[in-house]
């Protein structure tokens, strides 16, 4: 008896001794055994070596028969029952259960690990005691081309499972697809604006995963509709700051009394024309800052924009292609082909009026009339920041009463504060006092340099009058 406790006694020492020695290596029993510990990794890894295996032996004998496919009339039945044999005559799979349902060929090893061939891919299910996964799906966007992007997605832990695939585009369901591939893919026309995007994935009797949701961006306008859809956007306080805005296409307003153009207000962002003509702009309206832009904030440019058949009319602060400038941004090479521009104060056939900038107007050119009362100009009505290598070639004409002031000049009807460069006028110019081919009148720090004009002045032909200080 006493022997016997003193094997226990010996036993329980020993056993207390490995604890300690555990405990004094900083290694406890749930490090070996708990859901991160050695001994459960170590099982994983043995685990998902043996899966592995399975996996690709499964592919060289699918990749085998399918090759009678290639050799041979052989149907899609005949060539999964051929599989579904070879796979029972193979020493890797003994003991295997092996069934074709529906389109699948279905293997259980004898250790309850489940594969799905479908469509010639081996997928892993789960093993048989194991709880079947939910399915996550993610979604991507490519990048936008001829008005068409491709929505691609991967499902993850399908389990074999057929899928039915349901795209929602701004809640508005776009088309499904039932498969049991794992991947999805869909080639969406996009048309100006921001869109979003996400799939729902149908399974197991109805039950419901969702997607990532992804916005689909598209800035190009290719039809009038997205112009004028770009202008009601705009108009209703989304400003495309940091965004740039492309026309890509030739659009026709088709303007006329009955369908005139609403001028878009406080745009922030860039817009690049492409020297894409925008035919037919009708407006007649009696507010201020009236143009194809009403006026353009922070630092938003306007590029290669070109117009035809304009008719503009509005009152303080008319232009051709903005009302008034301010922003920090440049207008460079915009044309205007044809048509009237008409204001009462501070016109021009590019902007009405400008802010104290150095950002330029440059590479511009008028060919359509320009008429305002007082300050008038063939590319800015009242002008405060550079314009260089810009030209007008019809008329600037004011039609003030006689004997008033009319700052009147081809390019500008008052510069304040910078300067003019290597302009050109070719047009008349018509006013009743404070008038010149270039500008009608200079302020003070401000200069002309390598500009010619060649069009008529009223009462004098010259460069440019200031008849207040009495320069030529």
């Amino acid at each position: 008896m006493r022997i016997k406790n003193e094997k226990a006694i010996t036993l329980i020492a020993l056993v207390i001794t490995i604890i300690i020695l555990l405990i004094l290596a900083g290694i406890s029993i749930a490090t070996l055994t708990g859901e991160n510990g050695m001994l459960t990794k170590a099982e994983i890894s043995k685990e998902e070596t043996q899966i592995s295996s399975y996996k690709e032996q499964l592919e060289i004998i699918w990749n085998g028969v399918n090759i009678e496919k290639y050799e041979a009339n052989v149907t899609q039945e005949e060539l999964m029952k051929k599989c579904k044999d070879k796979i029972e005559k193979d020493s890797n799979f003994e003991n295997a259960k092996v069934e074709i349902i529906d389109d699948i060929i279905e293997v259980i090893t004898k250790e309850g690990y489940i594969f799905h061939i479908i469509d010639g891919k081996v997928i892993y299910v789960k093993k048989e005691d194991e709880e079947q996964k939910d399915i996550i799906v993610k979604l991507n966007i490519g990048e936008i081309q001829n008005k068409k992007v491709t929505l691609t997605a991967e499902a993850l832990h399908t389990g074999g499972r057929k899928l039915n695939y349901i795209l929602n585009i701004n809640g508005e369901e776009i088309t499904t697809l039932s498969s049991y591939n794992t991947t999805f893919t869909y080639e969406y026309a996009t048309s100006f604006g921001e869109v979003q995007a996400f799939l729902e994935v149908k399974y197991d009797d109805d039950k419901l995963s969702k997607s990532n949701v992804v916005t689909i961006e598209d800035y190009t306008i290719a039809k009038v509709e997205e112009l004028i859809r770009f202008s009601q956007i705009v108009n209703s306080g989304n400003n495309y700051a940091g965004k740039t805005i492309e026309l890509i296409s030739e659009i026709d307003l088709q303007g006329s009394e009955t369908n005139q153009w609403t001028p878009i207000l406080n745009f922030r962002g860039s817009f690049n024309g492409n020297n894409n003509i925008i035919k037919n702009v009708y407006i007649n309206s009696s507010q201020n800052e009236i143009g194809f832009f009403k006026n353009i904030l922070g630092t938003s440019s306007i590029k290669e924009m070109q117009l035809e058949n304009v008719t503009i009319k509005g009152k303080i602060n008319t232009g051709g292609i903005v009302g008034f400038v301010n922003s920090t941004g440049t207008i460079e090479n915009c044309i205007i082909k044809s048509g009237t521009i008409e204001g009462q104060e501070n016109t021009g056939g590019i902007a009405g009026q400008t802010n104290n900038n150095t950002s330029k107007i440059s590479g511009c050119k008028v060919y359509a009339d320009v008429i305002g009362g007082v300050t008038t100009g063939g590319i800015v009505g009242n002008n405060s920041r550079p314009i260089e290598n810009c030209a007008m070639y019809k008329n600037t004409t004011s039609n003030v009463a006689t004997n008033a002031i009319s700052l009147t000049g081809g390019i500008v009807g008052d510069l304040h504060n910078n300067y003019i460069f290597s302009c050109v006028n070719k047009g008349n110019v018509t006013g009743q006092s404070y008038i010149g081919g270039i500008t009608g009148d200079i302020r003070a720090g401000t200069y002309i340099s390598y500009c010619y004009n060649t069009g008529n002045v009223s009462r004098r032909i010259c460069l440019w009058w200031h008849y207040r200080r009495g320069l030529w």
